[in-house]
């Protein structure tokens, strides 16, 4: 066994070793703290909801049905219908799907690009860390849903041009975040005695700076999917996301604030929606963050 192998093992045997008992820690004090319990289960059950709901109404979404318009709750209609006679609900469970595609899809390819520019920069540092840094700071430069909503403009509305520029627009957060992780836990100890024994740089990073980045990173994506509900509303109220008569929740809002006043279940029901769901993601990443400092 090389001097390098026995350094890298004494350096992740603890964490092997500890490995069950920290996540169990973890799961615990998340359990134990309320809100992010309620965040959870409100996550979990738009998730279902979107999944399973649009197998199970009773009206198809986008058929108008001219003979029911603008009707209020009630037995046949739990939650109304709108201008054009459609089912809300249905409609609001079929936008459920893909409001969360277009969020999870968008936040997954943020993180990946952003972990990967956070750990090239901090650990390469040098010439490329300042002029990735630079880059990213111009992008700062402007408020993240002020920058989503001028890429997408740019790019025209769709759905994959508004992925586009909730993931662009969310970038810059995971990188700075875990180039400044990666900055910290490359001064370790362990860290440089690996490369002074001839580990290679993808090995330290695969096995010790990546792994130890993940709990910020966790946290960001669930307070980052809150943010890309938010956006792709923007986005589908301005007319720059999803294209009618696919529904989304956005694009209910901007057509219900017309029959505010006359019809204002049309109007309530997708802001209740929005409204919960970047509450729970709200809360369960207070939870998370709090369940990983503990």
């Amino acid at each position: 066994m090389t001097t390098a192998t026995i350094i890298e093992s004494q350096a992740t045997l603890p964490s092997l070793t500890t490995r069950r008992s920290l996540v169990r820690l973890r799961v615990h004090h998340l359990l134990r703290r309320k809100l992010a319990v309620i965040g959870a289960a409100i996550i979990l059950l738009e998730v279902v909801a979107a999944i399973f709901g649009p197998l199970l109404v009773r009206y198809d979404p986008m058929a108008p049905n001219f003979a029911a318009i603008l009707q209020p709750p009630s037995a046949d209609h739990w939650l109304g219908t709108d201008d054009l006679g459609r089912d809300i609900l249905s409609r609001l469970l079929t936008g459920t799907r893909y409001s969360l595609l277009i969020s999870v899809t968008a936040v997954t390819i943020a993180m990946i690009a952003g972990v990967c520019l956070g750990i090239m920069s901090g650990y390469v540092g040098g010439s490329i860390d300042e002029v990735l840094m630079r880059i990213l700071d111009s992008f700062m430069a402007l408020p993240s849903l002020v920058l989503a909503l001028a890429i997408a403009a740019a790019l025209g509305p769709g759905l994959a041009n508004a992925m586009l520029a909730i993931a662009v627009a969310s970038v810059p957060t995971y990188a700075r975040l875990v180039r400044g992780q990666t900055l910290s836990i490359k001064e370790n100890e362990y860290i440089l005695a690996a490369r002074a024994t001839g580990v290679g740089s993808g090995r330290v990073v695969g096995r010790h700076i990546l792994p130890n980045t993940l709990g910020p990173v966790i946290v960001q994506v669930s307070l980052g999917l809150g943010f890309a509900i938010i956006t792709e509303s923007s986005l589908s109220f301005i007319g720059l996301g999803i294209q009618p008569p696919i529904p989304t929740w956005g694009w209910m809002v901007q057509v219900g604030f017309q029959f505010l006043e006359t019809a204002p279940w049309y109007v309530l029901a997708p802001a209740s929606a929005i409204f919960l769901a970047v509450l729970g993601f709200n809360l369960l990443g207070d939870g998370l963050r709090d369940a990983l400092d503990a």
